[in-house]
């Protein structure tokens, strides 16, 4: 299950501790498990993911699945808490509803899931198959890419992940498909929605997640499936547990907790705009660790401690003296090739949606948000990120890139990359 720290950071993240095998026991483990697709920075109780992971919120939206709520049995569950009936609505996860309170944002259940992944199971191979028919031009576009050997893994970086994924949920919003993310006065622009456990859909091979820390030069993302979590040779990935373990018992003072929460954030994203530093550098050409020193103004122990952290996981590698790169790195030099590589998919998604999406629409009418009045729009987020899914899942298959789950792989499930803040605007 995606932890709070990763909620912090740029990217879409979409629940998928629905992939467990595993039905919750009634109180020991939650009863929903919630997500983001979109850029969110609050913490505490301004974090709608935070006060939904607090288990008599998850009570109260559970109920309200189920029709609207008067207020005096919401506020009965939320006794004891520090989450107020006021809280819930000015969060979004209520809304009034006459003289009660009804859900205000989108809750899959387990079998609103089930329904999403057997449909997008049979639609998932099609829009594989409208991107296979352009592989010549792809393969054309990878060819600009000046290292040979991490041409496949750019590949699936810049398809599965810039492109199906980050601007595929552009698109959709841009074409009327999708609920646009709700923008806060804090600049954070993002949905969320909760799963209910339970759903017991494979989801290995999938390759619908993303996270990423942006730096002010370089932006660290991995791509993957949820069964890659915890990426442990991953950047942001790797900062997670450790992070939100140390400040697990500071959850019962949600000010503390959230006030820890940014400090480490601050700190752990001026080492990777350090490690940004030296990728670049590296990307540019093999250096030594001389030269990287002489030409990186960092002080000592931050350089030597960015070196060895990139090296330990892998992002950079010894080859004679120098370091080279060994993982896709994007900079600016590489603009064209991001900027067509999208350009071709977008066109690719455009005429697969306009063919498909109403027959989505009508094989998911049974969705309980659309019964219960929500456009089709609210879910179609969720359900786009299943129908890439299986997309990713086929092309990986099918060789039109790397396949993240190839035995032999150290990091199974999941691609890093490495890219120029500047080269896309999630």
């Amino acid at each position: 299950m995606p932890r709070h720290l990763l909620g912090l950071l740029l990217g879409t993240l979409l629940s998928v501790a629905h992939a467990s095998a595993q039905t919750p026991a009634p109180d020991s483990a939650p009863l929903l498990h919630t997500g983001i697709t979109g850029v969110k920075t609050a913490t505490g109780l301004a974090d709608p993911t935070f006060v939904l992971s607090m288990r008599p919120v998850q009570h109260v939206v559970l109920d309200a699945v189920d029709g609207p709520l008067d207020a005096a049995h919401i506020d009965s569950l939320l006794h004891g808490t520090t989450v107020t009936r006021a809280d819930l609505v000015n969060l979004g996860i209520l809304r009034p509803w006459g003289d009660r309170y009804a859900v205000a944002y989108l809750v899959l259940t387990r079998e609103d899931q089930r329904a999403i992944y057997k449909v997008a199971k049979s639609y998932g191979p099609s829009l594989a198959g409208a991107f296979e028919s352009h592989q010549a031009d792809f393969d054309r576009l990878m060819r600009g890419y000046s290292r040979p050997d991490l041409r496949s893994e750019l590949a699936f970086d810049l398809v599965a992940g810039m492109a199906m994924n980050w601007d595929g949920l552009k698109l959709t919003t841009e074409m009327g498909y999708r609920s646009a993310p709700t923008k806060y006065p804090n600049g954070d622009v993002y949905l969320f929605h909760s799963n209910q456990p339970g759903a017991n859909n494979a989801m290995n091979g999938l390759y619908l997640e993303s996270h990423s820390i942006p730096g002010p030069r370089m932006t660290f993302t991995t791509y993957g499936d949820g069964a890659s979590i915890p990426r442990l040779h991953g950047i942001p990935d790797v900062f997670d547990g450790p992070a939100e373990d140390g400040v697990e018992n500071l959850k019962g003072d949600p000010e503390v907790y959230g006030a820890t929460q940014n400090e480490l954030i601050v700190y752990i994203s001026e080492g990777v705009a350090d490690a940004g530093d030296i990728i670049a550098a590296v990307a540019a050409a093999p250096r030594s660790e001389s030269a990287l020193r002489r030409q990186l103004p960092l002080p000592d122990a931050r350089f030597h401690a960015s070196l060895r952290f990139l090296e330990a996981l892998g992002y950079i590698r010894r080859s004679g003296n120098s370091y080279e790169i060994a993982v896709p790195v994007l900079t600016t030099r590489d603009k064209p090739l991001v900027d067509s590589t999208i350009a071709l998919s977008r066109h690719i998604m455009a005429a697969w949606l306009t063919q498909h999406h109403d027959s989505l629409e009508h094989d998911l009418a049974g969705l309980s948000s659309v019964r219960a009045g929500l456009p089709f729009a609210s879910p179609f987020s969720e359900v786009w990120h299943y129908v890439f899914g299986f997309a990713t899942k086929s092309l990986a298959a099918d060789g039109f890139y790397v396949d993240p789950s190839a035995p032999g792989r150290r990091d199974a499930g999941y691609v890093p990359l490495v890219w120029a803040t500047s080269l896309y605007r999630m």
